[in-house]
């Protein structure tokens, strides 16, 4: 078995991404670079022959390119094709970029390639293989959030969704499952006809969108139409969107048993703290054992418990938000 891990990146501007605390558009870029550092880096560090590839539409800058280099990762250029036009949505506009990375990583790869598609906030904890291994060419892997049918995620519930489907394919009747957009693990054979589907859905959300109505957003909105009628390998066990900030937290204590921790309030926080560790080849980061290892990422992250400086800082952070939520009222 071959096994490719990549990630997808296209810069943005700063205020088209909520979970990231840094303000200005070059802040961004450092704080994604140094994510994607850390992702790659921890996939190496329990992986060290599977293929890692960034998937992006510029040169990443110093001291990153040099980072990336330093850990094997192949740098695959495809353009934005995906990219919405002015005033598509407010945020989350780079997520569609994921469509133009699943292509280009499907024309590209080898047909024997299990390619496993990650978000940049990802950290791996574990050797993948058991990942790899439940992708084929007739299922894709793709990890359910849990949302309810009504609850909205990015302007769009299931509910409503399910109204945009059957536009496109009447006989889908019932609400999508909500997939999310962190992990998607597939073949080139398998990516295709899914790939196909999503650019249904993509026109589908350009014609809605310029005359006003409701419409797809993000890759998740696009890609859980596309997959409706696929094979489908659930990936809960191997992956979690785990919040961590001061005001969302979903920590439960069994994340240890997880390869794959999706951690989208640690861009600008825990990855930054870990990015040092990840640099450095002497660090515990390359040498420590797994439980080693989960101790002390986890403490960077605040899983499974927060250190106190962090803890105090969370906690001063809810009172400063509820006090300036009292003041808008």
């Amino acid at each position: 078995m071959t096994g490719i891990v990549a990630v997808a990146f296209t810069p943005a501007p700063a205020a088209q991404n909520p979970n990231l605390r840094r303000t200005t558009d070059s802040g961004a870029i450092k704080s994604y670079y140094s994510a994607i550092v850390v992702t790659l880096a921890s996939v190496r560090r329990w992986n060290p022959d599977l293929e890692l590839v960034l998937v992006t539409d510029c040169e990443p800058p110093t001291p990153f390119a040099d980072q990336l280099s330093a850990l094997g990762v192949r740098l695959l250029e495809t353009e934005f094709e995906h990219c919405p036009p002015d005033g598509f949505w407010p945020t989350f506009n780079a997520s569609l970029y994921t469509l133009d990375a699943m292509a280009k990583l499907a024309r590209t790869a080898e047909p024997i390639d299990r390619i496993l598609l990650i978000d940049p906030d990802v950290l791996c904890t574990g050797e993948l293989t058991p990942v790899l291994n439940a992708i084929s060419d007739t299922e894709v892997l793709v990890y359910p959030t849990g949302f309810p049918d009504d609850e909205k995620s990015q302007g769009l519930s299931a509910l409503d969704a399910a109204q945009l489907h059957r536009q496109l394919d009447p006989e889908l009747q019932q609400p999508p499952t909500h997939y999310g957009g962190e992990l998607y693990g597939f073949t080139p054979s398998g990516a295709f006809p899914i790939l196909r589907r999503a650019d249904e859905a993509w026109q589908l959300a350009l014609a809605c969108w310029a005359s006003g109505q409701r419409h797809f957003v993000t890759e998740e909105h696009l890609l859980n139409y596309a997959v409706r009628r696929a094979s489908i390998i659930d990936a809960t066990e191997f992956i979690r969107r785990i919040w961590t900030a001061p005001t969302c937290r979903n920590v439960v204590g069994d994340e240890a048993a997880l390869l794959l921790w999706h951690l989208p309030a640690e861009k600008d926080r825990g990855f930054v703290d870990l990015a040092s560790a990840a640099a450095d080849s002497l660090s515990w980061f390359w040498i420590a054992d797994r439980s080693e290892f989960l101790d002390r990422a986890g403490s960077h992250v605040g899983i499974p418990r927060r250190t106190f400086n962090r803890f105090a800082y969370d906690v001063a952070g809810s009172y400063i938000r509820a006090g300036q939520r009292a003041l808008r009222r």
